[in-house]
């Protein structure tokens, strides 16, 4: 009788772990797709096990989404300013990995310098040693860590193992959820973040401490907002553009250049010399008291020799909406090997497109303009080509075409603060002119167009070298007003 007691209660017990596995199955099996994508895959490294196990623990698609926006909002190193720096560099972060870090059967996020990268963002230093050698070990450097085992300056040795894959050999630094959070500052060079990633009792995490802030682009944001710039090492210049953008916010895409032959190259893979970067910035209200947008991009370049020969300067694209209004923008750039710089401060004045006031955005005279399948990322990105919703455009921001090559442009605006008919159309007469030191060179017919987005070729074959203007003339026939903008080109040898 005992006997048969005990193999009934044995039945039992096997029974009920049977039945609690399959129950734990069924949970997770019911979870679509693109959540345990998330869960699993995306924020890996960043969720608690508590906010892990609360978000399985949902039952519908409508709780999930509601769970996902607080986690990025409890995150947000900046709650008051309408971006998540965190979110944006989060991803930012993921492409990456996965674009540079990507090892021998192994996606870029799963490798140990992804999950580094992912958690403590973009080494301060990167050095190597025995290059071509089966000793070939890589260093990363950072500076003003902050994590529960150590705070200050920090190295990691990553080795190559037999499959020719990067395994990380220093031990001790936390790779935690609570250690990326105890890191947020240095995504958002504010130091004033002050709110835990989870409020809830339920799931604690520490406050992150003021001063951990990545120290070398600190100093110079806080020079830029102190002196107004930074003396320029690096042959640096910045171009501003105005477009509409949604939800009532204007889009500004913005160009700048540097010149090759001022960065301090080390020679990498495949023989190219390379240098690695970081653009960094802030806008601010014109008083610099309020922050309404930051942002760090780190990046590199890469060329041959011939190409630095042939090659005067790098011209990169990067952007981000904004309401209309006055601001600052605080804009540099650092060389993270040669400590060089440069940055300016900069008044902005973003258009309001939904101004009754007929005019248009900036004028861009491209020489190709491409629709993509997808609209790219623009925030915290960088291009070799501007990024405007699906158009990929090629252009030079100094307006610079080759006589006897270039025979023409393409004129890419938008306009706004028109009527429209009765079928909601507008109805618009534009006239183009060129003009050389306040002389019409050419001057061409007039077009009627039923649009507000203009890409019109404009000729230029036969003009010789020389500064010119083109002149925009637009004539609204629905309400009868008029506007004429101009922008200066130039044709050289």
């Amino acid at each position: 009788m005992v006997n048969q007691r005990r193999l009934w209660m044995k039945r039992a017990f096997f029974l009920s772990i049977l039945l609690f596995f399959s129950f734990g199955f069924s949970l997770a099996s019911d979870i679509p797709k693109k959540y345990k994508r998330w869960v699993n895959d995306e924020v890996r490294y960043i969720i608690t096990k508590e906010e892990r196990k609360a978000f399985l623990a949902l039952k519908t698609d409508a709780e999930r989404e509601a769970f996902i926006r607080d986690f990025w909002k409890r995150r947000d190193p900046t709650p008051k300013t309408e971006w998540n720096e965190y979110k944006e560099e989060y991803y930012r972060r993921l492409e990456y990995v996965n674009r540079y870090f990507r090892e021998e059967g192994k996606k870029g996020w799963l490798t140990d310098r992804g999950k580094v990268y992912i958690i403590y963002g973009p080494p301060d230093n990167i050095y190597e040693e025995g290059v071509g050698t089966p000793n070939h070990r890589i260093i990363w450097t950072y500076n003003n860590l902050n994590s529960s085992t150590f705070k200050g300056t920090y190295q990691l040795v990553f080795t190559r193992n037999e499959l020719g894959n990067y395994v990380l050999l220093t031990q001790g630094l936390p790779l935690t959820p609570e250690a990326a959070f105890a890191n947020l500052a240095r995504i958002s060079f504010i130091s004033d973040v002050t709110k835990s990633p989870v409020e809830s009792k339920k799931i604690p995490l520490k406050k992150p401490p003021r001063e951990v802030v990545p120290a070398a682009e600190e100093k110079l944001l806080k020079l830029l907002l102190t002196k107004g710039n930074i003396p320029n090492s690096l042959g640096f210049k910045v171009w501003l553009y105005y477009f509409p953008g949604s939800d009532g916010a204007s889009y500004l895409p913005i160009a700048f250049s540097i010149e090759s032959k001022k960065l301090t190259l080390s020679r990498g893979r495949k023989n190219k010399l390379s240098s690695r970067l970081s653009l960094f910035g802030m806008v601010l209200s014109p008083d610099l008291k309020k922050v309404f947008h930051s942002f760090l991009i780190p990046f590199e370049v890469h060329l041959n020799k011939k190409e630095l020969d042939s090659k005067r300067e790098f011209i990169l694209f990067t952007g981000f909406p904004l309401k209309p209004g006055n601001y600052t923008l605080a804009f540099g750039l650092r060389e993270v090997s040669s400590g060089h710089s440069a940055g300016f401060r900069i008044p902005l004045l973003v258009p309001d497109f939904s101004s009754p006031t007929l005019w248009t955005s900036s004028l861009l005279l491209a020489r190709e303009v491409v629709r993509e399948k997808e609209p790219r990322p623009v925030v915290n990105y960088l291009y070799r080509k501007m990024i405007i919703g699906p158009l990929a455009i090629s252009l030079d921001p100094r307006a610079r075409f080759i006589e006897g090559k270039d025979e023409k442009f393409l004129l890419f605006y938008h306009i706004y603060g028109y009527g429209v008919d009765e079928k909601g159309k507008p109805s618009f007469t534009i006239t183009y002119s060129i003009s050389r030191g306040g002389k019409l060179v050419r001057l061409f017919p007039p077009a009627d167009i039923a649009f507000d987005t203009v890409l019109q070729p404009i000729p230029i074959d036969g003009l010789g070298e020389g500064d010119y203007t083109l002149n925009v003339a637009i004539s609204d026939n629905i309400r009868k007003h008029t506007a004429k903008r101009s922008v200066s080109f130039h044709i050289i040898k």
